[in-house]
């Protein structure tokens, strides 16, 4: 079951309904705008619709991280829909039944590659000695995927010169790595025992996990 969260008015929101519930979708009414949008049910959607207008979008810049990290398309509703979805960042605008089709099929392969409880993926970045910009990279993308809204952990496990705790500017003397080795040998080891060693790093309404590397190359 795919769940999609409506804010628009009344009328677009009946017209959507029609077009989109089929046995496994079901369009969920949130409110006209933002700003008044019932936050219940945001983490049961897997998508967001609204409608582009300067009323509805009212609140998007401050509405909730969980209501922001949702996909979000947009419904060109006045002339200047398009520059409204850019000031808002919706990138997925849908002008046509095509558009809505592609969208709503990119929900679906999101859900079944992600079921909730999904052990995640692993992305290791590797080079070789020097500065070749591996931390450059590592940084970029888990910036990339928190902004998407996911959910990161970005560890530093370069043994030798590790630098992620000197780019952001965080307490070099804290090393998430050691932290976490403590930990290692317990028998019933769970994520929120990991999760505690790492430093949160802000990125705007989102966020992402820091595991910082030795901080001397004796440890």
């Amino acid at each position: 079951m795919i769940r999609i969260g409506a804010v628009m008015s009344e009328a677009l929101f009946a017209s959507l309904r029609d077009s989109l519930e089929v046995d496994d979708v079901r369009v969920v009414p949130l409110g006209r705008s933002f700003r008044r949008a019932d936050l219940e049910y945001a983490g049961k959607l897997d998508g967001l619709i609204c409608e582009l207008s300067e009323a509805a979008l009212e609140g998007y810049a401050e509405c909730a991280p969980g209501l922001r990290s949702i996909p979000c398309a947009g419904l060109p509703v006045v002339l200047n829909s398009q520059e409204l979805a850019s000031e808002a960042g919706i990138m997925a605008v849908i002008r046509r039944p095509d558009d809505l089709s592609q969208w709503m099929a990119s929900l679906a392969v999101s859900s079944q590659a992600s079921p909730p409880g999904s052990a995640g993926k692993i992305i290791a970045i590797w080079g070789p000695a020097g500065s070749p910009g591996r931390s450059t990279v590592a940084l970029c993308l888990a910036a990339t995927l928190a902004r998407r809204g996911e959910r990161v952990m970005l560890v530093d496990g370069d043994s030798y010169a590790p630098s992620l705790a000197l780019l952001l500017g965080l307490n070099q003397t804290h090393s998430g790595v050691v932290a976490m080795s403590r930990h290692a040998r317990l028998p019933n080891l769970e994520a929120s025992t990991l999760e505690a060693c790492a430093l949160q790093y802000e990125l705007g309404d989102q966020s992402l996990g820091i595991i910082t590397g030795l901080s001397n190359a004796a440890q």
